[in-house]
């Protein structure tokens, strides 16, 4: 198991200096400036309106991160396996609700499904894991060595990228009595990690969603921290 920093892992604010980030929307000229219109400034940007967040999903080959994002994005389980080449990215629009007062926070997440293979772990290229906002780690409940494992590939993350939000997924919860986890488990890694973690079923949906907003959530916290105060946030404007 390689050896954390001694201080642990601190959250890390999602980098602005790259693709994904805080994104403001443009501001509208008022009446007087170039193609003005009356009450104009009345709509113009005051705060961000989208962030657009690089998640990875990594762990070890066989955990079912392919399956997750099957669920999450089109709802659909199938219970054959195809080993991920290289990296699949996947989009999928969100609504983060930014406590305490729910504000709804657009999120565009381009989601990494990233190779679980040992043997080509050495071959994953720093592309894969640059910029990164948030990691979504999984671990198989029926294989304890996955949940090991997952120290290994989130300091492959950070030695590429800032440290970014962990979100700890032991997939495969339905299958109860091969289980070879349970909370007693994961929680201690999850404290290592500074990350929470969720017990899910690709095959079932159960925990899918939350997964993956409970991640949201913390890069739009972190992100919107840097950026400024969420209570001044609105939702996105269309025109």
């Amino acid at each position: 198991m390689p050896v954390l920093r001694s201080n642990g892992r601190p959250i890390a604010v999602v980098p602005q200096s790259v693709k994904y980030g805080v994104v403001d929307a443009p501001s509208v000229s008022g009446a007087g400036g170039p193609k003005g219109r009356p009450g104009a400034r009345a709509v113009a940007a005051t705060g961000p309106r989208l962030l657009k967040a690089k998640v990875c999903l990594v762990g070890e080959a066989a955990v079912g991160k392919t399956s997750l994002i099957r669920r999450y994005v089109l709802d659909q389980f199938d219970d054959s396996y195809l080993a991920t080449i290289a990296a699949k990215v996947t989009k999928k629009n969100v609504e983060i609700l930014m406590p305490p007062e729910g504000t709804p926070v657009s999120m565009e997440m381009a989601i990494w499904d990233v190779m679980g293979q040992r043997r080509f772990r050495e071959l994953l290229a720093d592309a894969y894991f640059a910029g990164v906002s948030g990691i979504l780690a999984v671990a198989d409940v029926t294989r304890k060595q996955t949940l090991d494992a997952l120290y290994e590939w989130i300091d492959r993350v950070d030695m590429v990228s800032s440290q970014a939000p962990v979100v700890i997924a032991v997939n495969k919860a339905d299958l109860t009595e091969a289980a070879q986890l349970g909370e007693s488990d994961v929680a201690p890694v999850a404290r290592t990690l500074k990350g929470r973690y969720l017990m899910t079923s690709a095959k079932t949906g159960a925990g899918v969603d939350e997964a993956f907003q409970v991640l949201g959530l913390r890069i739009a916290e972190h992100a919107l921290k840097a950026h400024g105060s969420t209570s001044s946030i609105t939702p996105p404007i269309l025109k």
